[in-house]
């Protein structure tokens, strides 16, 4: 769990709110978490608000483009709040209801919130499935609770109190609906539209936050979205402004907003039942809490790998893939594909489980598989565009992953035009985010000056080494070679080997290949070693490595490192890297074979 950035005086302060203003408080809350870009304005002026913004950024007040780029820490802080008031029962049952329905839609949409959101909705879920409610609902309508108001409002407090399993349950909601009847709350009679809204007005402001959560969670519904409408042009107005703003005014002109007719008529029966419609369906949407769970778990895992804790992750990994996550089966593919500190190396594997993260949703997976189907260059190019714009959502919200992956498309021209100067800013996003791959591909950018950047041997050689650190082989492999060849560093044979053997014991094919060569030439303290050579370069050539097929080659020709001299087998080698572009194996191939690659 994070830090908390949340001040004591701050949490005094939430803490001692009566129960009205901390409901109000509450929602005001989760309406940032929704849509921190139109609230703005309706929350500057709210001390909690000015409270918050303090925090986390030393002003009295924040302006929407603060907001925006404060938008994760907003987020921490707010879940933060939110579960430190719940576990010191500061949330009455009420406001728990309607809370716990907004945090679970939330979660079900913006699965890059933080943990912490996720586990309180968990806290949430829990405490709700403990409550009676419906019970304590239909002692509270039998005892006239809810019949000395208007219509509207007393609907609008039952429905906050409405759990799931309430709502989803046809003989419950009968029962309450029979006595709202009775009760004098639900009628056939038809009253305009404006009405409603009007008398709406007129509720306690102790009982606004749970209502605003409330309509929030079914804010498509027509009413619910006018009744909201009304709540932040009139009740979340300071106290001042809003005793002086005339409440006929502000409904007119919602209505005039909307394009309405002030006189069009409905029932209260008919309103309640189209609430009720609208509350069901956003039920069946929710994530269960199993879900939800196992999008704490991946969040989880997802953190521990960028943290270099591979085999921790990799538990997570396998756990959540055995349920059928998509994402996991991404990471699985990545550990068996190697490179990341593991024994699984398994090419095989690695694509089975990139076709099922495909089948099983995950758009990263799917990129994976693409990359690895044989067939028509012009078939995998559609492939590509078909996912482009999603995996572009993905890194556009913050996904590391996804960062590098659509830096790579936008590099190679995979689906999308080439654009280097995207493909480097992507790289670089998912690099300071953590991401070892990305860290490996700056370190390309910045050796040989391409992609929008300047040829920069230092800082090529410390993305190198940050990617090694972290255990990326690939990494290990490239800072292996600046070592090797005094690029960024000073030369040092002695830390060429060891690195390069890192990468090689992980399975990736450029330290394999490197590694032959140490002990083909004898270097960093490595004793002269043919057989080791050649055992090295052969791991690397049947990887697809065309520089090792090339030496693999060299050594069949010569008779090198225990094998007997194959023309056969070096013209094969020779082929296979000729193929990949590989220019001394195609001069070979052409000067001593008689073999024009080019033309074939």
């Amino acid at each position: 769990m994070e830090a908390s950035i949340v001040s004591r005086e701050d949490m005094n302060y939430l803490a001692q709110q009566s129960v009205g203003k901390l409901n109000m408080i509450l929602s005001g809350m989760t309406a940032l978490l929704n849509d921190n870009e139109n609230k703005v304005n309706m929350l500057e002026s709210q001390t909690w608000f000015q409270r918050m913004a303090r925090t986390l950024t030393g002003k009295n007040k924040m302006t929407q483009q603060e907001i925006q780029r404060n938008h994760d820490r907003m987020n921490l802080y707010m879940s933060q709040a939110m579960t430190t008031l719940y576990e010191q029962n500061c949330i009455d049952h009420q406001i728990m209801m309607s809370l716990g329905n907004q945090i679970n839609g939330l979660y079900a949409e913006h699965l890059q919130l933080k943990q912490m959101l996720g586990a309180f909705a968990s806290k949430l879920n829990e405490k709700i499935e403990s409550i009676d409610n419906f019970h304590i609902l239909v002692t509270e309508i039998e005892q006239g609770v809810y019949s000395d108001e208007s219509a509207i409002i007393s609907v609008c407090k039952i429905m906050a109190q409405l759990d799931k399993r309430t709502a989803l349950d046809d003989r419950k909601r009968d029962i309450l609906y029979r006595g709202m009847q009775q009760q004098g709350i639900l009628d056939d009679t038809e009253k305009p539209l404006g009405s409603y809204l009007l008398e709406f007005t007129e509720i306690g402001m102790e009982s606004i936050g749970a209502i605003y959560l409330e309509l929030e969670t079914i804010k498509d519904n027509y009413m619910a979205g006018l009744l909201l409408k009304l709540i932040e042009g009139y009740h979340f107005l300071p106290d001042m402004a809003r005793k002086l703003k005339n409440k006929q005014s502000v409904v007119e002109e919602i209505i005039r907003n909307e394009n309405l007719d002030s006189d069009i008529r409905v029932t209260m029966q008919e309103v309640y039942q189209d609430f009720v419609t609208s509350k069901m369906e956003m039920l069946d949407r929710q994530l269960p809490a199993e879900q939800i769970q196992d999008g704490i778990m991946l969040e989880n895992a997802e953190k521990l790998f960028l943290e270099c804790r591979y085999k921790e992750a990799l538990d997570c990994f396998e756990s959540l893939s055995s349920r059928g996550n998509g994402r996991a089966m991404y990471f699985l593919g990545l550990y068996y594909e190697g490179g990341y500190e593991t024994k699984y190396i398994d090419k095989e594997k690695a694509k089975k489980y990139y076709c099922e993260g495909e089948k099983n949703g995950d758009v990263l997976a799917a990129y994976m598989w693409v990359k690895k189907m044989e067939g028509e260059e012009k078939e995998k190019q559609q492939r590509y565009k078909e996912i482009e714009e999603e995996i572009l959502n993905l890194a556009q919200t913050g996904d590391n992953f996804a960062q590098g992956i659509i830096a790579e498309m936008y590099e190679n021209g995979y689906g999308v035009p080439v654009d280097k100067e995207s493909a480097f800013e992507y790289y670089m996003k998912s690099a300071n985010g953590g991401c070892c791959e990305a860290m490996n591909n700056l370190g390309t950018c910045y050796v040989y000056g391409k992609r929008c950047t300047k040829k920069d041997e230092g800082e090529a050689a410390r993305w190198y080494k940050k990617a090694a650190d972290r255990g990326f082989g690939r990494g290990q492999a490239n800072w292996g070679l600046c070592n090797k060849w005094g690029v960024g560093v000073e030369k040092n044979g002695y830390e060429a080997v060891k690195w390069s053997k890192k990468a090689a014991e992980q399975g990736d094919a450029t330290g394999q290949n490197n590694l032959g060569t140490c002990y083909a030439d004898g270097e960093g303290g490595l004793e002269k070693d043919e057989y080791e050579a050649v055992k090295w370069y052969r791991k690397a050539a049947e990887q697809g490595k065309e520089s090792a097929q090339y030496n693999l080659g060299t050594c069949y020709a010569d008779g090198k490192g225990g094998l007997e001299k194959d023309e056969y087998e070096a013209v094969k080698w020779y082929r296979k890297a000729a193929e990949q572009g590989h220019e001394n194996a195609r001069k070979i191939l052409s000067e001593s074979y008689g073999i024009n690659t080019k033309e074939e």
